[in-house]
């Protein structure tokens, strides 16, 4: 939550001067008599107003502060931030690429940046336009100028992930289309807005040049991820051996057990220690020159039902033996 008014909390310093009032207490002129039998009751009333008093459940008092609290909160201000969009065209690029797969926010990133458009769309303007690109390995127009909301939820709908990357080349040409189409369309050309939500798989040269504000929306909690970034056979004509590297792209240390199969059979099983952002190389060699299909996979040292990153796309890869 925003607070547009800060300055507005110094009313709230009003509190002290109610709270002097209920703790002090009225003060009496002292006077001689010749007994107290008859003041017994004047001297109750003295001792409970002495100069100072705790503070007692007092309704008047809560009113009170609660009243103040109230006018320090309109003054204040305070304002929760939405994705909205004022008006004119919007083009919006989804990004669909293998890691949006990742669970390290619930259900995926995938399904979070969903939900991010979705508000975008609930809460656009009724003069509005908007455009919904999907990016994956062949991006994918999902809406075009389009203003009824119910198209836009349910053409969002449709949009599933890829186990590939994300061609953003492609995609931003489609934008940089959709956007010069809509400008044509729409007279509030200078509005045009580029929405791209993202788990931060952009190109390392950044986007190409844009014709429109360029916002940007990021999905995900972390690069916590293990992978098995190949697998390749290599033969010399009487025996092949197989290659693979193992990557952590993660910030802490880990831990694996790399399996191979060949033909859903388990030729060896290697445990292997990964240092944050580095990679370590297995070879297996002597293996016969024939037709097989060889699988890879990644599991926790210490059980196989446990998760061992939030992406488990890349912990399993494939190599197929051709013999010549």
């Amino acid at each position: 939550m925003d607070i547009l008014n800060p300055a507005g909390m110094i009313l709230a310093g009003l509190a002290i001067p109610i709270l002097l009032l209920y703790m002090l207490k009225l003060r009496r002129r002292e006077a001689e008599v010749s007994s107290i039998l008859l003041w017994n009751r004047l001297l109750r009333q003295r001792q409970a107003n002495a100069p100072w008093q705790r503070l007692k459940r007092n309704i008047l008092l809560i009113l009170q502060l609660l009243i103040l609290s109230m006018l320090v909160f309109s003054f204040v201000r305070p304002a929760v931030p939405v994705l909205a969009m004022a008006g004119g065209s919007t083009v919006v690029l989804l990004d669909a690429s293998a890691s949006m797969n990742a669970t390290d926010v619930r259900p995926n990133r995938f399904e979070a940046a969903r939900k991010a458009i979705r508000e975008l769309v609930d809460n656009l303007a009724n003069n509005a336009q908007m455009s919904i690109i999907l990016v994956g390995p062949t991006p994918q127009l999902l809406a075009t100028h389009e203003s009824d909301k119910t198209i836009l939820r349910r053409s969002l709908e449709t949009a599933t992930p890829s186990l590939g990357n994300a061609d953003w080349q492609a995609a931003s040409a489609l934008a940089a289309g959709a956007t010069l189409s809509s400008q044509n369309i729409s007279p509030d050309s200078n509005r045009t807005k580029i929405v791209v939500v993202s788990d931060g798989g952009l190109p390392e040269d950044g986007l190409p040049s844009l014709p429109g504000e360029v916002l940007y929306v990021p999905i995900g909690a972390g690069n916590d991820n293990l992978a098995i970034s190949a697998l390749a056979l290599r033969s010399n004509g009487k025996a092949s051996e197989l290659f693979s590297k193992v990557a952590n792209y993660g910030e802490v240390d880990h831990r694996a057990i790399l399996s191979v199969y060949a033909q859903d059979k388990l030729i060896t099983a290697r445990q292997v220690n990964l240092p944050a952002h580095q990679s370590v190389n297995l070879v297996i060699p002597d293996l016969p020159v024939n037709y097989a299909t060889y699988k890879a996979r990644l599991v926790p040292p210490n059980s196989s039902t446990q998760s061992l990153d939030a992406l488990s796309q890349d912990n399993f890869a494939y190599a197929v033996s051709y013999p010549a």
